[in-house]
């Protein structure tokens, strides 16, 4: 099921950074993340009446009779890759896209973006994968020049934490997401090696990014880590001191992958070194769905009042300090402490804004 919005589009028109994207979401999503800024259709209120769904060729002839000039195209939810039928849809989707921006793009190198929770990738067979995969490829290879570029959002950098923020109590998936983001994240570096940069075919790339982090230049909202070190310390998460032996595992294998493939991380290599994007939780109009159901769900309130905190010295807070001046009731002001330990995120993660994150914008 995909989501037309309340005018009855199904793609949307977005200036995310510098330029200006089309963006499609489908609805439901295989995580239930209390945070999440696009749960009022990725799992809560899907019969919200200004939420709207669609069939496949309903969404694939609603792009062909579009003349949108874009820079780029991102899929997302809700979960693109929910199940085996999703991910086939979705590969249909991206070279839909493909077409339309080698048309309409204002880029030479039409890009395409994927943004998933990987648990299908965990869940499913490595065939299926080499399916979906090579769906992709195919896509690549209709156009004459394009790139597609997979972001895996990881929710956490140990057990804990990832459980903590990726399930809520109107869940029902079981709670063992971290470990299957690494074998996701395995298993898709594996494909895709096996059946595309193997045979000098460059043009899709992996990442991981930290799904759930704080904005690290000016933090608005900052998740804590269940990881402590005394009662008295907080850390925020994916914070270095709350990584899991497996996590860093990953950011090691990761960055040794880039080594490897220059052809594929080059651009990223130049302008972001080792460096892994981190989604902050900066007041914006993304994060304003979640924001806005506070107030809304019980258990919201108490996962926010509990497991995060806010610099109010942040510009950015103004809006939702006037509009929401309950929040200053519930989430204590960040010491200094906690700050500094924003800050020390750096040495690893960048903030990962749309004109800022993807080397091609």
């Amino acid at each position: 099921m995909l989501v037309k919005t309340s005018n009855g589009q199904l793609w949307h028109k977005d200036r995310e950074g510098s330029q200006e994207a089309l963006v499609l979401r489908y609805a439901a999503c295989s995580l239930r993340c209390y945070v999440c800024y696009a749960q009022r259709y990725a799992y809560l209120n899907i019969d919200d009446k200004d939420v709207k769904s669609a069939d496949v060729k309903q969404c694939l002839q609603s792009l062909r009779n579009l003349s949108e000039r874009v820079a780029w195209i991102r899929i997302l939810g809700g979960e693109p890759l929910i199940n085996d039928e999703r991910s086939i849809e979705t590969v249909q989707m991206v070279a839909e896209s493909l077409k339309y921006l080698s048309k309409n793009g204002t880029s030479d190198e039409p890009r395409v973006i994927i943004q998933t929770n990987g648990l299908w990738l965990a869940k499913t067979n490595l065939d299926q994968i080499k399916i979906f995969v090579n769906g992709l490829k195919n896509g690549l290879l209709a156009i004459d020049s394009g790139r597609i570029v997979i972001e895996m959002s990881m929710k956490g950098p140990n057990i804990g934490d990832a459980n903590m923020y990726a399930l809520s109590k109107v869940s029902n998936v079981t709670s063992t997401v971290f470990v299957h983001q690494l074998q996701a994240f395995k298993n898709l570096i594996e494909v895709v090696t096996e059946e595309l940069w193997q045979h000098k075919i460059h043009s899709l790339a992996v990442y991981p990014v930290a799904g759930l982090g704080p904005y690290i230049d000016n933090p608005g909202f900052i998740p804590l880590s269940m990881i402590v070190s005394t009662e008295d310390e907080e850390y925020p998460i994916f914070h270095q001191e709350t990584w899991s032996d497996s996590f860093s595992t990953l950011i090691k294998s990761f960055r040794m992958t880039m080594a490897k493939w220059n052809e594929v991380y080059g651009d990223y290599l130049l302008k972001h070194g080792h460096k892994i994007p981190i989604e902050g939780m900066s007041p914006s109009k993304f994060q304003f769905g979640w924001i806005s159901q506070i107030k809304k769900r019980s258990e919201l309130e108490r996962f926010v009042s509990f497991n995060m905190r806010a610099n109010w010295n942040s510009p950015s807070l103004n809006l939702f300090k006037k509009k929401y001046p309950f929040l200053q009731e519930m989430i204590r002001q960040a010491d200094r402490t906690l700050l500094k330990r924003v800050s020390e995120l750096s040495v690893d993660f960048y903030d990962a804004a749309p004109s800022f994150h993807y080397p091609f914008l």
